[in-house]
């Protein structure tokens, strides 16, 4: 008997289901700024502020946080970003810093005289206020809590309000999101890749959330390449694990750089590549030594002893020339 996964069974349900719609609406994506660690540039203070008339609570930055990111998670929905921003007398373009506090509001009132272009809302949408989905939807949330996922999705997707609603789309994503991290876990590659592309077709979702699933593919895609490139480190492929290594950064430097596989299967890959470098500097094949650690640098930018090496071989040359 063929065992079919639950997940599977979700999207399946999820593209059938969706096919009869039309999408109705106008999007905007959302331009989001990755945290990095190095210090952030001064702004300029936005003009129209939210008012800080609660007590707000505070969020840490992490790596790879970004204002859309932090919104969707302490808020439910990546929408509000630039309240946050505002709250936060932020610049909504401003590199945020690792370990910079956030101030989270415990509600959203920003004005409405604010040059910032508005979110175009569906067109089914009410004039009423978004209500953060995990508040308005407590089943729901509670179902991610005990991280049942797929019934999560199911539950999102049967729910009447998911077309005209950003904060239950965003939620959808969530617990999408979630179940995928699970089958990377297992190295199910493919199912956690079917679970978010299946979600994309989905035609009730907005542009902004649909967004958020494609960096959750680029990030499957990185994890997936790095595994191959360990693998083909083991079997002594160097040259195919180095090109699977290059794409992962090419889709995704930081996050990649994050990963303990593309860590491990690039410091197999660069202390392989150091072996045969240096056996061509002791021959003196310093042109050849030379582009070994030029490939280094470019997978490791930080890499010292390609550095050091760069750095001997261009005095080396330079002295050979003047003989």
């Amino acid at each position: 008997m063929i065992r079919i996964k639950s997940t599977s069974l979700v999207i399946s349900t999820l593209i059938i289901s969706s096919c009869s719609f039309v999408q109705d609406r106008s999007e905007e994506l959302v331009q989001v700024v990755d945290a990095t660690e190095s210090s952030s540039h001064s702004s300029t203070k936005p003009k129209n502020e939210v008012r800080k008339s609660v007590t707000p609570q505070e969020y840490v930055v992490k790596k790879n946080d970004t204002l859309g990111s932090i919104a969707r998670k302490t808020l439910g929905s990546s929408i509000y970003y630039r309240q946050l921003a505002s709250f936060n007398s932020l610049n909504e373009q401003q590199t945020l810093k690792v370990g910079q506090v956030i101030l989270i509001p415990t509600n959203i009132s920003v004005s409405q005289t604010t040059k910032a272009t508005p979110l175009k809302r569906p067109s089914t949408s009410t004039k009423e206020p978004l209500i953060i989905a995990s508040q308005k939807y407590p089943e729901l949330n509670s179902l991610i809590s005990q991280q049942k996922y797929n019934q999560a999705i199911d539950w999102a997707l049967t729910h009447p309000n998911l077309k005209a609603d950003l904060g239950l789309q965003a939620k959808l994503v969530e617990a999408t999101s979630l179940q995928a991290d699970k089958e990377l876990e297992e190295r199910d590659y493919s199912e956690a890749s079917f679970l978010i592309n299946g979600l994309k077709a989905n035609q009730n979702l907005a542009g902004i959330n649909k967004t958020q699933l494609t960096r959750k593919a680029t990030q499957i895609q990185c994890n997936q390449l790095s595994h191959n490139a360990l693998q083909k480190v083991g079997k002594g492929q160097i040259d195919e694990a180095y090109k699977d290594l290059m794409q992962a950064l090419s889709l995704d430097k930081n996050y990649s750089n994050s990963l303990d596989l593309f860590l491990q299967a690039r410091d197999s890959v660069t202390e392989t590549m150091h072996q045969e470098a240096l056996k061509l500097y002791r021959n003196q094949q310093l042109d050849k030594a030379s582009i070994l650690w030029s490939q280094i640098l470019k997978l490791k930018p930080n890499d010292d002893l390609a550095l050091v090496y760069t750095d001997r071989v261009k005095s080396l040359q330079k002295k050979l020339k003047g003989l």
